[in-house]
């Protein structure tokens, strides 16, 4: 979850104004502001592109063709008007166009943006990728990044180690070699809502709860979608030059209790090649991480007006319900898989992972 303050969790909990800031900027450019009529940020941690936002904006023809322009950068912050002419807001979005439409006559401009792993998306590797054998993964994620959108403020607080070893060639996409280095050292990678790339850890066991919801539950709406059962993870050595001598390694739920478990729904495997462990012990390491993140059951909870602004992806989050009609009162213990958030009625719909317990 992105720092803010006590008081700002605190308003959360009841009804409260809504403060936000909407703004591009084309290249060598001043930040101008966007008037905003209505407007949501979408996060979905499946998605290579995580942080998407739809805008519907006032603007005549002129705005149209500056908003337009190729290389602008559009920057959405959202919080909480105390009153006052106090406000607290944080970064939701920061990105570029991905499609405009202007609707001649009512004088509003929809715009569709997506966050900057759109540009390392579309910015391919033209010349094949070959870093040292010593260089390690996330210094070979940061070169990918960095050389295809430089300037890029990289982070990095995942705690691999690992190195790329030796003869690995990325070709074409920029994309598929960050996602190969992160599966192989087990971590994330993604950029954040204020336009930093971060590269972390996957969540664990050990991950603590960030945030608990209560106090003025609207709704709480669950589902839960049955065609994501993987229970075993398979880890393939996928190294063309014989570095990689390990057989394919797994990771499986073998707790009987387990309602996934291989006796109750069958072995639904999860194949994963990996590219650059070097040892069984790293291999086993990327396939336990890789069955703590798809082994939790998926589900989406309807938050209503509690929503929290400041999530990010794999945040453990509390949610708790109190008794209604028959039904005790419950506590909901997930991670976050997705949001959208609407920038108008503060309202949030967020999917989920049930914590595994181990």
């Amino acid at each position: 979850m992105r720092a803010v303050t006590n008081r700002f969790l605190q308003a959360l909990q009841y009804p409260h104004k809504l403060a936000s800031t909407f703004t591009y900027t084309v290249p060598a450019g001043q930040p101008v502001n966007l008037r905003v009529a209505a407007g949501t940020v979408t996060l979905d941690t499946s998605q290579r592109t995580r942080r998407t936002a739809a805008l519907t904006v006032y603007g005549s023809q002129a705005d149209y063709e500056a908003i337009t322009t190729p290389g602008a950068a559009f920057h959405i912050d959202h919080g909480v008007d105390y009153g006052g002419g106090q406000t607290e807001q944080l970064p939701v979005f920061h990105g570029e166009l991905t499609g405009a439409v202007q609707r001649v006559g009512d004088g509003t401009i929809t715009l569709q943006l997506a966050d900057h792993m759109n540009w390392l998306a579309r910015c391919g590797l033209v010349v094949p990728y070959s870093p040292l054998a010593s260089h390690s993964r996330t210094a070979a994620i940061s070169d990918l990044v960095t050389t295809a959108k430089p300037g890029t403020t990289v982070v990095v607080t995942a705690s691999d180690t690992g190195a790329v070893g030796s003869q690995n060639v990325w070709t074409d996409s920029t994309v598929d070699a960050i996602t190969s280095l992160c599966r192989d050292g087990a971590m994330d990678a993604f950029f954040q809502p204020d336009g930093t790339f971060l590269i972390s850890d996957m969540p664990s066991a050990s991950s603590t709860v960030v945030w608990t919801a209560s106090g003025l539950l609207e709704s709480v709406e669950r589902t839960r979608p049955m065609d994501r059962l993987y229970n075993t993870v398979v880890v393939r050595p996928s190294a063309t030059d014989g570095s990689q001598t390990w057989a394919q390694q797994t990771a499986a739920i073998t707790d009987t209790n387990d309602p996934r478990h291989p006796s109750k729904i069958g072995v639904v495997p999860y194949f994963w090649s990996s590219p650059t462990a070097y040892s069984v012990s790293t291999a086993v390491r990327a396939a336990q991480a890789i069955l703590f993140r798809v082994r939790g059951t998926t589900e989406t909870l309807n938050l209503g007006l509690i929503s929290n602004p400041a999530l990010e992806g794999n945040d453990l989050i509390r949610v708790v319900v109190p008794a209604l009609n028959q039904d005790p009162a419950n506590i909901y213990q997930h991670f976050v898989d997705g949001f959208t958030l609407d920038l108008v009625s503060g309202s949030m719909t967020v999917q989920t992972r049930v914590q595994p317990t181990s």
